[in-house]
C-alpha cells in the first residue's frame, strides 16, 4: 500500500503541473486530464466487484498496478517526447483504470485477517495508515524533485513514480492472495 500510494497519489498531486508546465496546456486542459483516472478508476472499481463474483480476483492488483505503472511512465515518455492531450487522458485514465482494478482487492488483501493474529480492525488501520504515509512521502518526493533543477524535474518524478507502482505490482504478485 505504501508503494501504490506513493506512486499514485504522488503522481496525482502533480498532475496539473505536469500538464501546464510539461506539456505547456491551460488549465483547462488539464483538468480533462486530471478527471480521467479518478472517472476511470471509479468506473472500473464497479466493474471489477461484479468480476470477482465470477472469478477470484487474486491477479486483480498485479494486473491493476502494472496498467498504473504503465500509465504513468506513459505520461513520462510523452513528457520527452511530443506531449499531447489526447494521448495524456488516455494514458492517465489507464492509470485510474489500473487502480480501480487493484485497489478492492489489494484492500481485502491487506486487510483480510487470515492466520496472521491481527483483527480485521488492526489490519485496516494499518492498511489506512500506509497508504496515508505513502501518499505523502510520494508527495514529498514530488515536491522536491520538481522545485530543484538539479534533479531532472517532472520527468524524474514521474518515471520515479511510475517504478514506485511497478515495484508496488512486483510485491502484489508475491503478496499471499487471501482475497
Amino acid at each position: 500500500m505504501v508503494l501504490f500510494a506513493f506512486g499514485y497519489f504522488g503522481a496525482d498531486s502533480l498532475v496539473t503541473v505536469l500538464l501546464t508546465d510539461g506539456y505547456d496546456t491551460g488549465l483547462g486542459q488539464a483538468a480533462i486530464v486530471l478527471g480521467a483516472a479518478p472517472f476511470a478508476w471509479g468506473t472500473t472499481s464497479l466493474a471489477t466487484t461484479v468480476l470477482r463474483r465470477h472469478r477470484s480476483g487474486h491477479r486483480f492488483p498485479v494486473i491493476g498496478l502494472a496498467m498504473a505503472a504503465v500509465g504513468t511512465v506513459g505520461l513520462t515518455a510523452l513528457l520527452a517526447t511530443t506531449p499531447s492531450v489526447p494521448a495524456a487522458v488516455a494514458a492517465w485514465a489507464l492509470a485510474g483504470a489500473g487502480v480501480g482494478l487493484a485497489y478492492p482487492s489489494l484492500y481485502l488483501m491487506a486487510s483480510t485477517a487470515g492466520s496472521s493474529g491481527f483483527s480485521a480492525t488492526e489490519l485496516a488501520t494499518a492498511v489506512i495508515t500506509a497508504e496515508a504515509i505513502g501518499g505523502l512521502l510520494g508527495r514529498s518526493a514530488g515536491g522536491a524533485l520538481t522545485s530543484t533543477g538539479t534533479t531532472g524535474g517532472l520527468f524524474v518524478t514521474y518515471l520515479l513514480y511510475g517504478l514506485a507502482l511497478g515495484a508496488a505490482a512486483v510485491v502484489a504478485v508475491r503478496a499471499p492472495h487471501r482475497a
